[in-house]
C-alpha cells in the first residue's frame, strides 16, 4: 500500500477561495439565494486554521447563505473567531456592550447555532450538541433566517 497525506485545509490557504465559490454556488442553488462573498472575508477565512477543514468551511458557508439577507457576505457576517485570525477561543461567545437581555440572548442563541452549523453535521446533531430537541433547532434557524432575531 501507498500512504496518501492530504494536508489540513490550513495547509492549503489556496484551495479555501475556490471551495468558498464552489460551496457558495452549491448552497445558493439549494436555497435559492443568490450570495457572493466580500473580499474581507475571504481574506479573514484564509488567515483562519480551520480546524474542522473543509467540513467547517462548507458548514459555515452553508449557514451563512441561509441566515445573511444582503447579496454579499461580508467580514461582520462571519464568526467571531473567523474575524479575529482564528486567535482566541473558539468556544467564546460574546455579547459586546450593554443591550437588552432580550436581545443579548438571541445574539448569545445566534452564536451558539451558528458555532453548533460549523461542527455538526446535521440539524439533529447540532440538537445534541446543544441540549435541545431537532425541531427547536430548525426553528431557530427558521427565526434568525427570517431577520426576526
Amino acid at each position: 500500500t501507498i500512504p496518501i497525506r492530504v494536508p489540513a485545509l490550513a495547509e492549503r490557504t489556496g484551495d479555501i477561495a475556490p471551495l468558498t465559490y464552489h460551496f457558495l454556488d452549491k448552497w445558493s442553488a439549494r436555497y435559492g439565494r443568490r450570495r457572493q462573498i466580500s473580499r474581507e472575508a475571504r481574506e479573514a477565512m484564509e488567515r483562519y486554521s480551520w480546524p474542522g477543514n473543509v467540513r467547517e468551511l462548507e458548514n459555515m458557508l452553508e449557514f451563512l447563505v441561509v441566515t445573511v439577507e444582503e447579496p454579499v457576505i461580508g467580514i461582520e457576517h462571519l464568526p467571531t473567531h473567523i474575524k479575529r485570525n482564528g486567535t482566541g477561543d473558539a468556544g467564546e461567545v460574546r455579547v459586546s456592550g450593554i443591550l437588552p437581555l432580550r436581545r443579548a440572548v438571541e445574539e448569545v442563541e445566534r452564536q451558539l447555532i451558528e458555532r453548533a452549523s460549523q461542527t455538526c453535521s446535521s440539524t439533529y446533531s447540532m440538537a445534541r450538541a446543544l441540549g435541545v430537541n431537532q425541531s427547536t433547532i430548525v426553528r431557530k434557524i427558521q427565526k434568525h433566517m427570517n431577520g426576526r432575531a
